[in-house]
């Protein structure tokens, strides 16, 4: 624009070379200008406007992206929390409806006379088997019952092919299967650790899932009552004349006269339960950890081996739920955010 406008007014260079002359254009002393000061106040203004424009222009979007980060991780947060409890949530209602399943060889009356019996003879079946006459009035009218193992046991067994579970068993205080479903392999210190807790505790208890030829497995363990005891455990306590309705029930748990232990496979389920939902977002990927002692594992149903050793210390804990956090993937470098929650009853990990 600027050459444009010389060739178009070649005068207006002329007149000025000609006014001051050669020597006189770099010579002579420009004119005071009373309007100088003015002009450098403008400039500096003008430098503080462009320097507030320049910041704003600068500051405002990283706002606007902080913000937006600030609503996308509330989002996440939201998301994630809610996808974990679903989870978990559907994870615990399928354990609770297995374990009710049970009730038809729990709250039998067979079985809840002979683990009584069991239970008063401190393991010792002989002193029901080899009862004499002189002790009728302890032991000795029991022996019918204990002609009912052969029975006992094959209603146990057809409960178990009937169902998920893969084998049943009767556990003493004394850690001894006194009744096993057919086929069931000779249970280990897993099982009796598990029957343990449940004479201390006098609830349903779940064990650690662990592998087998068969993929995941895992116990359950539910508590049997003898007759006189409610469902739950407890005992009532009535005094003559007292109201039934209103007396004090003894605590639960102090009861308990055996413990029924059965083995489920979960892998198939766990992998139904572990799909990718039809909207997931990408890179979304639901987890299942498990932690058993001090050793933490993640469970993968459909792979070899199911069970992924995990060394994690922010995630060693017994909390219910893994706060929404940004944490190293289980594999790999990857950041990623995760959150989680505990399934109820069962041994601690997350989802």
């Amino acid at each position: 624009m600027a050459e444009r406008q010389n060739a178009a007014n070649p005068t207006n260079s002329l007149s000025l070379a000609a006014t001051f002359g050669e020597d006189d254009l770099f010579s002579a002393e420009p004119p005071p200008d009373r309007g100088q000061p003015f002009k450098r106040l403008a400039r500096i203004a003008g430098g503080i406007v462009i320097a507030a424009i320049v910041v704003a222009a600068v500051a405002v979007p990283s706002l606007l992206i902080e913000e937006r980060r600030a609503a996308r991780l509330a989002t996440l947060e939201q998301q994630l929390s809610i996808l974990a409890a679903g989870r978990v949530a559907v994870i615990g209602a399928w354990l609770q409806g297995t374990a009710e399943m049970t009730n038809r060889i729990v709250g039998s009356e067979l079985f809840r006379l002979f683990a009584t019996e069991i239970d008063l003879a401190g393991g010792d079946i002989s002193r029901i088997l080899d009862a004499d006459e002189t002790d009728s009035d302890d032991f000795g009218a029991n022996a019918p019952l204990v002609e009912q193992l052969p029975f006992m046991e094959r209603v146990l067994t057809d409960f178990v092919v009937g169902t998920d579970f893969m084998a049943g068993y009767l556990f003493g205080r004394d850690g001894v299967a006194y009744v096993a479903s057919g086929g069931a392999d000779t249970p280990g210190p897993a099982q009796a650790a598990l029957a343990a807790r449940v004479f201390d505790s006098g609830k349903p208890a779940f064990g650690a899932a662990r592998a087998a030829p068969e993929g995941l497995i895992m116990e359950i363990a539910l508590p049997v009552f003898p007759a006189q005891v409610e469902s739950d455990g407890s005992r009532l306590e009535v005094s003559p004349g007292a109201n039934p309705e209103t007396s004090r029930r003894a605590r639960p748990g102090a009861n308990v006269v055996g413990a029924m232990v059965f083995t489920l496979p979960v892998g198939a389920r766990l992998a139904e339960i572990l799909a990718p939902r039809p909207a997931a977002q990408p890179g979304e990927r639901p987890r299942l950890l498990q932690l058993s002692g001090a050793q933490l594992a993640e469970l993968r149903p459909g792979d070899s081996p199911p069970l992924a050793p995990q060394s994690r210390e922010d995630l060693l804990s017994d909390e219910a739920t893994i706060p929404f956090a940004r944490r190293p993937a289980l594999e790999g470098a990857t950041q990623v955010y995760a959150s989680g929650g505990a399934v109820p009853g069962t041994p601690p990990g997350g989802c």
